[in-house]
């Protein structure tokens, strides 16, 4: 996942996601970065190699667990077009 974000020119770490521009969306007392594999909570996905029918998830915001509940539903919902 790293390479694939780096090749195009976006940071990424376990708080922070940047934009080329600079723009950072950095977890805070009001938002947090996270991210899903599968449906399972991970903490950083830079070391991630993704496999195949894998289904990723990243939110910014704040969230509530039902309505990352909801995200994960309507994306494992999605057909992997092959």
């Amino acid at each position: 996942m790293e390479y694939l974000f780096n090749s195009l020119s976006m940071g990424l770490d376990e708080k922070c996601f940047i934009f080329p521009d600079g723009k950072q969306f950095c977890t805070n007392d009001e938002y947090s970065l996270k991210y899903f594999i599968n449906g399972e909570s991970v903490s950083d996905i830079r070391g991630y190699e993704i496999n195949e029918d894998d289904k990723i998830l990243i939110t910014f915001g704040g969230e509530t667990d039902e309505q990352v509940q909801e995200y994960l539903k309507q994306l494992d919902n999605q057909e992997i077009i092959k």
